[in-house]
């Protein structure tokens, strides 16, 4: 669990913030890094949760914000679009597509891939369908319901898989990251909040959230 606290004098009220694993590497600390200098006497509460626990703690005033994948059903909860990531190929160092520098859908026909199943987040059936009307096979033997443990599978050489852009963040010398020319399915990083909130610090912290995904280069359409 990651928790970050700040208190001083001239501040903003406590705000407490979740975010999904994916959020914590890169992007939140942009975020923060803005936040703080120009709020620096704010209190802040920082978690890393798994996507059930945020939207639970938004919903129940445990949480101010929390930093998420799309809800197909947001219910009494705001969400804003930050990033737009792309999925990538992952690929096994050792794995002969791991020379190539250009590579299309066809080139993993044939090939070992591993299943992410994560249908409640938008993007991953779609990617799924698509990767099966280009003619690829996935091993159901080796389905996995989370990235971390897709990324320790192509580790240890058992197959490729397609995941999502942050992970350009945790690779090792054990996996090649490609593009797929023709494959241009993403997923987004949302802000999502209890509309009706009153928290003032909720909307300078979406503020500072979307500069942050700007600054990135990868900010959702």
């Amino acid at each position: 669990m990651l928790i970050a606290q700040q208190a001083g004098g001239g501040r903003l009220d406590h705000l407490s913030i979740a975010a999904i694993s994916p959020a914590t590497y890169r992007f939140l600390p942009l975020v923060l890094r803005r936040f703080c200098a120009r709020f620096p006497g704010s209190s802040l509460t920082v978690k890393s949760k798994d996507s059930h626990d945020i939207v639970t703690g938004l919903e129940q005033d445990e949480f101010h914000l929390g930093l998420i994948r799309p809800l197909t059903n947001p219910g009494i909860l705001r969400f804003t679009p930050l990033l737009r990531e792309r999925f990538l190929a992952a690929i096994p160092a050792r794995h002969a597509l791991a020379s190539k520098r250009q590579l299309v859908l066809r080139d993993f026909v044939g090939t070992s891939v591993i299943p992410l199943k994560r249908f409640e987040i938008t993007g991953f059936e779609t990617l799924y369908n698509t990767l099966l009307e280009a003619g690829i096979s996935f091993r159901e033997d080796m389905v996995v319901s989370n990235t971390m443990g897709a990324l320790a599978l192509i580790s240890a050489g058992v197959g490729i898989s397609f995941l999502p852009e942050w992970i350009t963040d945790l690779v090792t010398h054990d996996i090649v990251i490609r593009h797929v020319e023709d494959l241009d399915i993403a997923i987004h990083l949302c802000i999502g909040w209890k509309a009706d909130n009153p928290a003032p610090g909720i909307e300078p912290f979406i503020e500072m959230a979307r500069m942050a995904a700007k600054s990135l280069g990868r900010e959702a359409e």
